[in-house]
């Protein structure tokens, strides 16, 4: 039998807003999507086993697990038949959201989180919801903080022990991520902003990622692209002008080049789909 536990209260502050938070027991098969959600949404796995599918990728998640929710990108999760996941979730926004899940080393495109096996993180999140309920505000940002510290200091991949070079591509995956829309990006002033030169940005990609950097933009912004003509009835224009092409007929050849068809054939069609979904 399913239970839920649900607490619907937004508590805002200058830099964060915790929208919702709950935990959840889930039946077996219990699932949620595929679904587009624009805030952050993270879920700790606290017993059970599930599924997690985003971008074309499938995750088997077990207890002291997590996955991050927070693009546009259609998400698809279920609870193992045999043995259903129990499981405690956040959903945030604001300023200093981004800044919290860098800290902890997720972004949409990196979204599985895992902590040592003895760790305090359910406690944490428990006394957070306690005063979560209690609409007391200072204990509700002192306890987030305190959730936060503990799934950065319980993670078995803290930032703090990458490489430089996987700083610097996660910085740069990180600043694509949020500046994809404008037109304006180029990859030489990407580079600049994380502090490095052009070229080195280039081999970073290519030799841990594969593409170029420039490869890396093109995909996002179409895999944007397509998400917006599947899931809304924005026009070709305007899709292309929110994924940094003004230029509709540049924006269709790009589309062509990546997906084999015409954006128009993909609303009317559906002809793409996601794999694993």
């Amino acid at each position: 039998m399913m239970e839920m536990e649900h607490y619907s209260r937004g508590v805002t502050f200058e830099k964060f807003c915790v929208l919702f938070a709950g935990e959840q027991f889930c039946k077996s098969g219990h699932s949620h999507g595929p679904k587009i959600r624009e805030n952050y949404i993270f879920h700790f796995v606290i017993s059970g086993k599930g599924v997690f599918k985003t971008h074309g990728k499938t995750y088997n998640l077990k207890a002291n697990q997590g996955f991050l929710i927070g693009d546009s990108t259609p998400v698809f999760y279920k609870a193992d038949e045999q043995e259903p996941w129990h499981y405690c979730w956040i959903i945030f926004s604001g300023k200093q959201a981004d800044a919290i899940v860098e800290k902890l080393g997720l972004s949409p495109q990196n979204p599985i989180y895992t902590a040592k096996a003895e760790n305090g993180i359910y406690g944490k999140f428990k006394e957070f919801m306690r005063g979560y309920e209690s609409g007391n505000e200072f204990s509700v940002v002192s306890d987030f903080y305190a959730l936060i510290s503990e799934f950065y200091t319980s993670s078995v991949s803290s930032p703090q022990t990458t490489t430089c070079k996987e700083d610097y591509l996660q910085k740069a995956e990180q600043y694509i991520l949020y500046h994809y829309h404008s037109p304006s990006l180029r990859i030489g002033s990407l580079a600049s902003e994380i502090g490095i030169d052009r070229s080195y940005l280039t081999r970073l990609f290519d030799n841990i990622l594969g593409i170029s950097p420039q490869e890396y933009l093109l995909k996002l912004r179409m895999e944007k692209a397509k998400t917006f003509l599947q899931t809304t009835s924005y026009s070709v224009g305007t899709i292309a002008n929110s994924v940094g092409y003004p230029n509709i007929d540049a924006f269709s050849k790009m589309f062509r080049r990546v997906y084999g068809c015409s954006p128009s054939s993909v609303r009317k069609d559906k002809t793409i789909e996601e794999k694993g979904e």
